[in-house]
């Protein structure tokens, strides 16, 4: 996959997850999914 788009798609991510209250379970379900990715 090409850089560009990588950074494209975390840009979305990240602006996504800023609308959702950091202690709700969505948000930590997706922040878990997100830090997996990025460590794989």
């Amino acid at each position: 996959m090409p850089m560009k788009l990588d950074k494209f798609v975390l840009a979305q991510n990240m602006a996504f997850l800023i609308l959702i209250p950091p202690q709700s379970k969505l948000a930590k379900l997706l922040f878990f999914c997100l830090a997996t990715k990025v460590l794989k």
